[in-house]
């Protein structure tokens, strides 16, 4: 495989989107970007609701563009690809 020795980087991103009428309409949010690196989830099962938190390496709001995205996320990987 030839991978041996090698580390394997892999990053875990979140993009949160917006809304749907339906979720706010009934006030639910299903995930909530509390910071650039920290979501909350919010699930229901069994008829109890939870949230719990989860660290990504990076958390993007519902206003970050798909622009903004590849800007953050894939140029870098592209461009050392590239090198």
């Amino acid at each position: 495989t030839g991978q041996e020795g090698k580390g394997v980087n892999v990053k875990v991103v979140l993009r949160c989107r917006p809304m749907s009428a339906k979720e706010a309409q009934n006030e639910k949010t299903v995930i909530k970007c509390l910071t650039d690196r920290v979501a909350e989830v919010g699930y229901s099962s069994l008829g109890k609701t939870a949230k719990k938190q989860y660290t990504f390496d990076s958390v993007f709001d519902d206003k970050t563009t798909q622009e903004g995205m590849y800007e953050a996320v894939v140029r870098p990987v592209v461009e050392e690809v590239l090198q």
